[in-house]
């Protein structure tokens, strides 16, 4: 009989492998946030294509929801964890 014998185990499998690598892919997820800020600030300076003030108002908006985005999830994470210790 096969090891994936049902959906279900394949599912198990599969979340396993991403709860194994999620330590591997934290750093590529704060790189990601760096790489967007640099695309947006070098598309701004060198961009002919952001000459529309809409287009840059825009590109300020993503960025500002990206930012909040990583914020709030930093403070969630330490909230958390503070929590803990205040539990023991």
């Amino acid at each position: 009989m096969d090891s994936l014998s049902t959906p279900l185990d394949g599912v198990i499998r599969a979340g396993a492998l991403l709860g194994y690598l999620g330590a591997f892919l934290a750093p590529l997820s704060w790189l990601n946030y760096v790489v967007f800020l640099l695309g947006r600030d070098s598309s701004q300076s060198i961009g002919s294509s952001f000459v529309h003030l809409v287009i840059r108002i825009v590109a300020w908006v993503m960025m500002a929801v990206l930012l909040g985005v990583f914020v709030w999830k930093r403070t969630r994470k330490q909230r958390a964890l503070a929590k803990a210790k205040g539990k023991r």
